[in-house]
């Protein structure tokens, strides 16, 4: 049970770090990184855990804003970006030593999906906003996180999935359901 609790801490470890990364952009309104963030966190982490770094994010705000309501569209497209381009990117892989074409274009559509989603549901809530224009400017910030994300997807796949503590954490598992 040993490993098994030390991959937990270092898989929460990694959700609150990313969690701290979106919440830290959000003190920097006019160059709206907050979202490139959250789409970031769901394209390296992937669905689940993006999306639990994207709560985690949601709670603080939530806390903090002193349980006001008035950011609910927010929150949503946050939340939703993040799960979006986490799917569609998909989770480390165990063994992503390097990135493939598969692995390229699953971050690509993840990171265009991500911001659409955001802007569609945003839109949802705020009708004039032009998301098309925002689309639009958010082309380099997509070309930054798509670098990004397969500059440190195989370093963040080797941090929480290490080969040889993975193997006996199966071997816990295993023992555990027998």
């Amino acid at each position: 049970m040993k490993t098994i609790a030390k991959l937990k801490i270092i898989r929460g470890s990694t959700t609150v770090f990313f969690a701290a990364i979106i919440f830290i952009c959000g003190f920097f309104p006019e160059l709206n990184i907050q979202v490139a963030a959250a789409v970031l966190s769901g394209c390296i982490l992937g669905g689940i855990q993006g999306a639990g770094s994207a709560g985690i994010f949601i709670i603080a705000q939530f806390i903090f804003s002193r349980f006001s309501l008035e950011q609910t569209g927010n929150f949503t497209a946050i939340f939703a970006s993040t799960f979006i381009s986490g799917l569609i990117a998909s989770s480390p892989s165990i063994i992503e030593n390097k990135i493939s074409v598969q692995t390229f274009l699953r971050i690509l559509l993840g990171c265009i999906a991500g911001f659409c989603i955001y802007y569609f549901i945003e839109n949802l809530f705020h009708k004039n906003l032009i998301w098309a224009y925002f689309l639009l400017t958010d082309i380099f910030k997509c070309i930054g996180i798509i670098i990004f994300s397969l500059a440190i997807r195989p370093k963040i796949a080797s941090f929480l999935f290490p080969p040889k503590e993975t193997e006996k954490e199966i071997e816990e598992l295993l023992k555990k359901l027998k």
